[in-house]
């Protein structure tokens, strides 16, 4: 399944250029994706699930939260939704876990008293769901991952993009000398060096 076939057919938001953008700023298409959300560091090296398994488990012993495929998926997120980790990994899964936590913030976008009087929320007319809701949504969606303030610029400067890029071809396993950290939380003036494979040994 391609990345544009996922999205349109795995998508559990009406939104999919919002999905795009976010697929674009997460992971730049990498559906074996492995982000640092502590370190604010990501890696497209992963060319198996044993590759992205082992960086993945890596994050997990520094005790620091990580994101995981397409959408920079929490695995919190996925046991949500009564998956492993390792679904993530799965390009639909990924989009239908990510997109499911969308229409989640949408509904709390919409309907802000909700909670305080259950039944009563009032929603947003259709006239104001597109920039001021999409705005709402992504902040949400950053608050919950802890994502930098570049997170929102970054997704509402990719919508302006009609379809997502092509993957790059495969390369051999091991670090990637065109990663940077647009392939995670958007461009910021730091670049951070990639992560080394000495950090994580193998099982």
């Amino acid at each position: 399944m391609d990345l544009l076939t996922a999205v349109l057919a795995c998508s559990l938001h009406p939104d999919d250029q919002l999905v795009r953008a976010i697929v674009q700023v997460q992971s730049e298409g990498q559906q074996l994706f492995v982000g640092d959300l502590t370190a604010l560091r990501g890696t497209d090296s992963a060319r198996t699930v044993d590759e992205a398994r082992t960086l993945f488990a890596g994050i997990e012993r520094q005790g620091h939260r990580s994101a995981l495929g397409l959408m920079g998926v929490s695995p919190a997120w996925a046991a949500q939704f009564d998956h492993q980790p390792s679904d993530l990994w799965d390009a639909c899964i990924n989009i239908s876990v990510g997109t499911a936590k969308l229409s989640e913030f949408d509904y709390a976008c919409r309907h802000p008293r909700a909670r305080r009087r259950p039944g009563r929320g009032r929603a947003q007319p259709p006239s104001l769901t597109s920039a001021v809701n999409r705005t709402c949504i992504l902040r949400r969606y950053a608050a919950e991952l802890l994502l930098p303030p570049t997170f929102l610029s970054s997704v509402l400067s990719a919508m302006s993009t009609p379809a997502l890029p092509a993957p790059p071809p495969p390369l051999p396993a091991g670090p990637s000398a065109d990663w940077s950290p647009g392939l995670f939380f958007g461009d910021t003036s730091a670049t951070p060096p990639p992560p080394s494979p000495t950090a994580w040994p193998p099982r």
